[in-house]
């Protein structure tokens, strides 16, 4: 069918333009989804949840004592120098998700085109 590429072709519009006026390539999912690329930070029950893994890690694994001190920042230091690529995969998997969706729903609006004769 004719349009079963437009509302895929619609959502990669989108991040031509984003990119063409200097968005960038994630600003449809900053301005419709409202997520930034800020940094990334955690409230105080994450952090203890996660320094309690770390915690764990160290004990089980390494035999090694962390202490509350190290352990967050070791946190930090993760976040701050390994997040944006956990991050940035995370965006690529939205929009991955997002496409095929766009995909999906131009799709099923094809399928509720009704036969006329004409051709557009």
């Amino acid at each position: 069918m004719v349009c079963s590429g437009f509302y895929a072709a619609l959502g990669i519009w989108w991040w031509g333009i984003a990119i063409a006026v200097g968005w960038g390539e994630h600003a449809f999912l900053d301005v419709v989804l409202g997520v930034g690329v800020a940094g990334i930070t955690f409230d105080k029950a994450e952090t203890e949840r996660m320094v309690g893994m770390l915690q764990g890690y160290f004990a089980d694994e390494l035999d090694q004592e962390l202490g509350q001190f190290d352990a967050e920042f070791l946190l930090d230091f993760f976040a701050k120098e390994c997040g944006g690529v956990f991050y940035n995969r995370g965006l690529y998997d939205a929009q991955a998700l997002f496409r095929g969706r766009v995909e999906e729903i131009g799709e099923a609006i094809c399928e509720l085109e009704q036969e006329t004769g004409l051709f557009r």
